[in-house]
């Protein structure tokens, strides 16, 4: 039997997660409310899986994740969130979570997830895949310059203050900014502010 810890705040998920499972696999589910809960949960007991969701009083996000596998190395968690920007899926993975789905899936979806994760295998959600996929291209577009620039800019910083911190002239930063604005497909310099916070560049 496969033991299964449930970690959101929400009764109805909890209950659906494990309608879900139940129907697929052999398994018998925990649930915890609270991120300091399924901690202490998963200290006291070798759970094969945590499916998480991020958002909760207390301990959450990726810092749940690598606070669960700072416990239990052995456990294997699926994020399950309403989070879908590139941002969250990429720093859970990063904190070790093997998948990431969001909770717009279908119920066969959680399922397959499951059993992918309990296999070892990363998986995610196809939507969040590719919308990883074309933040990285993104990225991948801009020189280190412009990536340091726009960094820059998204911490709040004047093209003048830019200009000044890295000892070049204000002509070649606003060209730059320029530069950037046409490779990401971004008008204004908010835009260009949101792009950076949904990937995490500050």
């Amino acid at each position: 039997m496969i033991s299964v810890l449930i970690i959101d705040d929400h009764a109805i998920v909890r209950a659906g997660v494990r309608r879900v499972l139940n129907r697929r696999l052999d398994v018998e589910c925990l649930d915890a409310t609270t991120g300091e809960a399924a901690v202490e949960l998963a200290s006291g007991r070798a759970f094969d899986l945590a499916v998480a969701d991020l958002n909760l009083p207390g301990l959450g996000g990726p810092a749940l994740v690598q606070e669960l596998l700072r416990t239990r190395p052995q456990l294997k968690v699926l994020v399950f969130s309403t989070h879908t920007e590139p941002i969250f899926v990429r720093r859970s993975l990063d904190a070790g979570a093997l998948g990431y789905i969001s909770k717009n899936v279908e119920p066969e979806e959680l399922a397959t997830a499951v059993e992918a994760v309990l296999k070892g295998q990363v998986y995610l959600e196809a939507d969040l895949s590719q919308d990883c996929a074309e933040s990285e291209v993104e990225l991948r577009a801009l020189t280190p310059r412009e990536l340091e620039i726009l960094r820059l800019m998204s911490g709040g910083r004047s093209l003048t203050e830019i200009s000044v911190a890295l000892g070049i002239a204000y002509k070649t930063v606003a060209n730059i900014s320029g530069q950037i604005k046409e490779k990401l497909g971004a008008a204004h310099t908010a835009d260009l502010i949101r792009f950076s916070v949904a990937r995490g560049l500050f």
